[in-house]
């Protein structure tokens, strides 16, 4: 699972066509984002037309990702060396953390959520054809 948290908004507007206006913001991701991953690190981007505009106009809105793997693990093994310097039994109990309850909760809500999108991706594709 990750996690992502935006950090960067622009909008792009073209006086005449709204595929202008999107391409705009296309090109700004390719020499901005992609061609400076190594850099800037993954990053994932959303782009949604902006309808209260009076021009064409895109939002593009770029996200930082974290693998919660990662803090996941990070997380309990601090837990677990914590415990272990000021208790004496060596035993956890991981079943009453509340990080790990609201991580399954998380992944729950997530496995619904990518279920039910790829259910109507297929439905629209399928029209299509």
């Amino acid at each position: 699972m990750k996690l992502s948290v935006k950090f960067h908004q622009e909008e792009f507007s073209d006086e005449l066509s709204g595929k202008e206006a999107y391409l705009k913001a296309c090109r700004w991701v390719a020499e901005n984002v992609i061609r400076n991953e190594v850099e800037i690190g993954e990053t994932f981007w959303k782009i949604e037309k902006v309808k209260e505009a009076s021009l064409p106009t895109f939002r593009l809105e770029l996200y930082a990702t974290l693998e919660s793997g990662e803090c996941t693990k990070s997380f309990c093994d601090r837990c677990k060396e914590y415990h272990s310097s000021f208790y004496l039994n060596q035993q956890y109990n991981c079943d009453a953390c509340n990080f790990t309850a609201f991580k399954l909760q998380m992944e729950q809500k997530l496995r619904i959520k990518k279920a039910y999108r790829k259910e109507r991706l297929g439905r629209l594709v399928g029209e299509d054809t």
